[in-house]
């Protein structure tokens, strides 16, 4: 009898063990990181906003390079032209001249600054479909956090962590079936 308890307590034991040790080998966090810089360069979502940005770009530099072209023009038919006239005619046309250089700068500044804004505003939005993309990635690969690798926030990652790869072909793969 004494025997048999002695049984019961060892597979009791032992069972009671192997479930302690499914349980905690399977509660462990999971955690990966991901090259943010490098998913940005080769999503796919990201080459047609950036060739709209180029081009909205483009339009802005191209008619910036117009209105230079139009003041030196003026600059220079003013240098050419300024001993022929009078004193007052020459004071009101350099004053003309010095604020149409001040007005340009100003536009030059103003379209500098709506360029960084439109820039901003494109990155904010697909960064935000690409971090709500690796909420649901996270959730359905059972990770508890996936962290961005850069110098400032992740010292040492090793590559069987590294999700970035997994990440980058489900969501090219995503942007692919949404623009078909």
């Amino acid at each position: 009898m004494n025997k048999k308890y002695l049984l019961l307590f060892f597979n009791l034991a032992l069972t009671l063990s192997v479930a302690i040790w499914v349980f905690v080998s399977h509660s462990k966090e999971r955690t990966g990181y991901l090259d943010f810089e490098r998913l940005l360069r080769q999503y796919e979502g990201m080459k047609p906003m950036s060739e709209t940005f180029a081009a909205k770009a483009k339009v802005y530099h191209d008619n910036l390079d117009t209105l230079r072209a139009e003041l030196s023009r003026s600059s220079e038919a003013f240098e050419k032209n300024k001993n022929k006239l009078s004193g007052s005619e020459r004071k009101l046309q350099s004053e003309t001249l010095e604020k149409r250089k001040y007005e340009l700068i100003q536009y030059q500044q103003a379209t500098e600054a709506r360029i960084r804004e439109e820039q901003e505003k494109m990155l904010d939005n697909i960064t935000k479909e690409i971090r709500a993309y690796i909420s649901d990635y996270s959730r359905k690969n059972q990770y508890s956090m996936i962290f961005f690798r850069n110098e400032q926030t992740l010292a040492y990652g090793e590559d069987a962590n590294d999700v970035t790869d997994g990440v980058l072909k489900e969501l090219n793969e995503k942007y692919r079936k949404g623009n078909k």
